[in-house]
């Protein structure tokens, strides 16, 4: 084997390699070029209108399966009707009818003068 010869100097070590001034400014000029570029379409970007947003859309929420003797599953949906307001169970094998609250009210009901 041969000796290791220690001298108690460190091992001198290289300068680390930085970036020139040149190529930081071209970086910081596009960064500023992309966050102008972002600002300008930000505020030229027209929003949805109001009567955009007014408009009734289908609803509908996922309740938990419901486990058959054999195995199966069926999935509940609950369907809001967006003319009357009425909310109906809904499973996935066809199933259908109007939800009932805790008095036995159909859900969703809105009065009449709602409808005019």
């Amino acid at each position: 084997m041969g000796r290791i010869s220690y001298t108690g100097r460190p091992t001198p070590r290289k300068p680390p390699v930085r970036p020139s001034n040149a190529s930081v400014a071209l970086f910081c000029g596009f960064m500023a070029l992309v966050l102008l570029a972002s600002l300008v379409f930000g505020l030229t970007r027209d929003l949805p209108s109001k009567q955009a947003q007014a408009e009734p859309k289908v609803t509908h929420d996922s309740l938990g399966p419901t486990y058959t003797h054999d195995g199966e599953i069926i999935r509940w949906y609950v369907f809001t009707d967006p003319d009357k307001g009425i909310q109906y169970l809904v499973n996935d094998r066809g199933g259908c009818c109007p939800r009932l609250d805790e008095y036995g009210s159909v859900m969703g009901v809105r009065p009449q003068e709602d409808y005019e």
